[in-house]
């Protein structure tokens, strides 16, 4: 009963209060001249507990009163935590609380809990404050401020300190990184050499070795069945005609840190020496991709992109199975021709970074002397917290890469549009996989739309460890930096 009381007669606090820190309208603080209360806040406010005690019965009311406290309370140690962790300069309590933030965990909790002892009616009202709660936030309150909330801020940072360091330590790994270039009847001679060259860039830094395997479909057969072969085999007409190979480590090294590319058939035979070229004949290309990097303990394969199976909504393309499947990172190779870079984009489409998509730009990069150009969009009316953060992230990942790496944080609600204007003038452009089949279909595919929009060649990039984030996690990523 007493929490009931103290609910319903400080229930005019909260419109005054809202109203002097302008989160509702004006009226609600003008104190009365006569009798030096804020009339209209007790005056809404004692009209909807008349209505109550009218229309509920009086133990109802007591417990909506007791529902709606206990809901402020829940309220009060959410908004410590949004302080303690939040970028509010000015926040420096006196006082402390012990045992932070379990005892605010602990006060959460136990309000949740004893909201559902009070019945279902008050729960319901509680539930019912909360959802009118959000819609006025939206409507009303959300237009006519531009400050962030704290908890808000601090979760973003918290997010990129996060991926920060995630990157630093795949950064300092000494780890080797073997290489399948995985080449198909159907992927052309030129797309192969590039393949073939964004492969032994990406292995050429940590000393891994590169195989190309060229996976061909035979036709079933009835007594051996589902077996593959593998065979040792010269390389092909296509890689020894290559002139656009990395010669290697023992070639002068370019001022700004990448290597020399060959211009002749010697030099090719140089870089190919290290290359392990294989035959594989299989029955199912996609399957023999999985099996054999599984058993070679590839770091990753090097795929070409099939545009086709973006419309094929209930068939398992050998894209999508080779992503669904793989133990390890996947590169799918978009090729538009590839003889060298000097600016190298790396968009992301909300979120951080991934710090493999970072690696793999930093070791092209590294490789062919190109600049990396950090790729971000912001709604247009982003706010300065928010666009602080995103900037201060930015910063600490230049410090990490290898390579001269710039930055561009672009305001825009169209996010594909924006980043494939400023990524148009690239050399290369990497990015991140995309779902195929009817998942694409129902949950977008930004990254896809944003590589055919652009004339260069595109790397997607698939992390060996999470193979596509969850869609829970996607969403909130996308609001703590996406749009808003």
């Amino acid at each position: 009963a007493s929490t009931a009381n103290a609910g319903l007669l400080s229930a005019s606090r909260f419109p005054f209060a809202m109203a002097r820190d302008g989160l509702a309208p004006p009226a609600f603080e003008r104190v009365s001249d006569r009798f030096n209360t804020p009339v209209l806040s007790i005056s809404l406010s004692g009209g909807i507990i008349v209505l109550m005690i009218v229309f509920l019965p009086i133990d109802q009311v007591a417990k909506f009163g007791s529902a709606f406290q206990i809901l402020v309370f829940i309220l009060v140690n959410l908004a410590l935590v949004g302080f303690r962790e939040g970028a509010v300069d000015d926040y420096d309590p006196v006082f402390t609380s012990p045992l932070y933030p379990w005892m605010q965990i602990f006060g959460m909790a136990s309000g949740f809990l004893v909201l559902t002892q009070v019945g279902l009616v008050p729960f319901a009202g509680a539930a019912f404050i909360t959802a009118v709660s959000v819609v006025y936030f939206y409507l009303y309150v959300r237009p006519r401020t531009d400050r962030e909330g704290a908890a808000r801020t601090g979760v973003r940072q918290n997010v990129s300190e996060a991926a920060l360091e995630r990157t630093r330590e795949l950064f300092g790994e000494q780890q080797r990184y073997d290489t399948l270039v995985a080449v198909t009847d159907d992927t052309s001679p030129e797309t192969s050499v590039d393949m073939l060259r964004i492969g032994m860039d990406l292995s050429s830094l940590r000393k891994g070795e590169v195989t190309v395997g060229t996976f061909k479909r035979v036709p079933h057969r009835a007594f051996t069945a589902g077996d593959t072969t593998s065979t040792r085999v010269d390389p092909p007409e296509w890689a020894t005609n290559a002139t656009t190979l990395p010669i290697g480590s023992n070639t002068d090294e370019r001022p700004d840190g990448g290597v020399q590319q060959v211009s002749d058939d010697a030099g090719s035979g140089n870089a190919l020496s290290s290359v392990d070229f294989r035959e594989i004949k299989t029955e199912d290309v996609g399957p023999a991709i999985v099996e054999y990097a599984s058993f070679e303990e590839e770091e990753f394969i090097v795929l070409e992109r099939r545009v086709e199976e973006l419309h094929e909504l209930y068939g398992e393309g050998l894209n999508e199975h080779v992503l669904k499947n793989a133990p390890c990172g996947v590169l799918l190779v978009e090729d538009r021709g590839f003889d060298g870079a000097d600016e190298i984009a790396v968009a992301t489409n909300s979120g951080t970074y991934d710090p493999v998509k970072l690696l793999v730009a930093d070791a092209i990069a590294e490789e062919t002397g190109a600049t990396l150009t950090l790729l971000q969009t912001v709604p247009e009316d982003v706010s300065e917290e928010r666009r602080a953060v995103v900037q201060e992230y930015h910063d600490e990942l230049r410090r990490i890469l290898t390579v001269t790496a710039d930055s561009r944080i672009l305001e825009t609600d169209d996010r594909v549009e924006g980043l494939s204007r400023f990524a148009e003038s690239a050399d290369l452009l990497v990015t991140t996989t995309e779902r195929r089949g009817l998942r694409g279909a129902v949950f977008g595919r930004p990254g896809d739309r944003l590589v055919d929009s652009v004339d260069c060649t595109a790397v997607m990039v698939q992390p060996p460890d999470e193979r596509q984030s969850g869609f829970i996690q996607r969403v909130l990523l996308d609001r703590i930096f996406g749009s808003n």
